[in-house]
């Protein structure tokens, strides 16, 4: 018994039956099109509304407000440096840490945003007295204190805000062991305080088990970030575009998964890759009030070496997991909430 060929059964005979095929699917996709939009727009009307929390300091005993230091909210660092605008916030309560660089102790803050309002913080400061501390380590490495560079030298006393402060050191091709983080007691006005952290050599590279190369990036706003002040931290250093449409699928998830893990010293870095000239400083900065990001985005347009040649990305997203030592652990692309906190929970303590 002979059968019909389907192809041929299917096939439109003569040009009418052509010219109603196209009008079909053409109206398809108006269809596909419109509801697309109409979903669209019924998600943004369903998003919260949100305000911002606008943070300023001044050192009132000389009369001069401090542009440096970080601000954390709910106690997660946000992205800002002082004076702050912590934006893409929803209505309640939240607290506020504001810590100046230097010698000036932490103050804290509670304050409550009303979208689309922005709720004001002003924190008063006066130069403190201070304590004393010595970090023990190689004469020509670097110390971090409380996740920045310090002008300390190594092995002699310097002068620090009484409380509680974090300390590492940094040395290229260096890795930073026992411990790779020094967390202080309360220091007490007048106190004097001694601290030891060991340096190993390492070969530095964008392999797993080499130590994750240094670099220093801006962000949008000038401020500078750079991965070495994060030592003694889980870092993850994430490579993307704007117009990267996984990179986009990803974000959302590791921004939940930095709301969770920040106060266990979870840091992220977020590098550009500096490909297309499209994305400019503005184009980053609405990327990242988009997605209500808190961790940085970081600039690369001049410098895409980093991307390059320095650790050899040639797709995004790609992403480098580097353990408190500095070291690379896991090197991949793409991620997800389950995959990133399942690699996480292995690194951190």
């Amino acid at each position: 018994m002979k059968t019909s060929n389907p192809t041929t059964v299917m096939r439109p005979a003569g040009k009418i039956n052509v010219m109603t095929a196209r009008i079909a699917r053409l109206t398809t996709l108006l269809l596909i099109a419109l509801f697309l939009v109409s979903a669209c727009a019924i998600e943004e009307s369903d998003k919260d509304p949100v305000g911002a929390i606008s943070v300023t300091a001044i050192d009132t005993s000389q009369g001069t407000p401090l542009t440096a230091g970080r601000v954390l909210v709910d106690g997660v660092p946000r992205a800002q440096r002082l004076p702050a605008l912590v934006s893409g916030l929803t209505a309640g309560s939240y607290e506020v840490e504001v810590r100046p660089e230097g010698i000036y102790p932490a103050q804290s803050f509670t304050t409550v945003v009303n979208p689309p309002d922005t709720s004001q913080v002003f924190a008063q400061f006066n130069t403190p007295d201070t304590a004393q501390v010595q970090i023990n380590t190689d004469d020509d490495a670097t110390i971090i204190v409380d996740e920045a560079y310090a002008s300390a030298e190594p092995n002699s006393p310097f002068f620090i805000s009484p409380g509680i402060h974090e300390f590492s050191v940094w040395k290229n091709g260096f890795l930073t062991v026992t411990p790779a983080l020094v967390v202080s007691e309360e220091m007490e006005p007048g106190g004097s305080y001694m601290y030891t952290l060991t340096l190993e050599s390492g070969t530095i590279g964008n392999s797993l088990d080499e130590i994750a190369p240094e670099f220093t990036l801006p962000d949008p706003d000038g401020n500078e970030y750079s991965l070495g002040e994060l030592r003694g931290h889980v870092v993850l250093v994430n490579f993307w575009f704007v117009n990267c449409q996984p990179c986009r699928e990803e974000f959302p998830s590791i921004e939940q998964v930095y709301d969770e893990y920040a106060g266990d010293g979870f840091r992220i870095l977020a590098v550009n890759t500096g490909w297309y000239t499209t994305d400019t400083d503005e184009a980053i900065a609405d990327f990242k009030s988009q997605f209500n990001l808190s961790f940085p985005l970081l600039v690369n347009q001049d410098q895409q070496e980093i991307t390059n040649t320095v650790y050899q990305v040639t797709s995004a997203p790609t992403n480098f997991l580097i353990d408190e030592t500095g070291v690379i652990q896991y090197r991949f692309g793409s991620t997800t909430y389950e995959d990133l906190t399942t690699k996480l929970e292995s690194m951190l303590p």
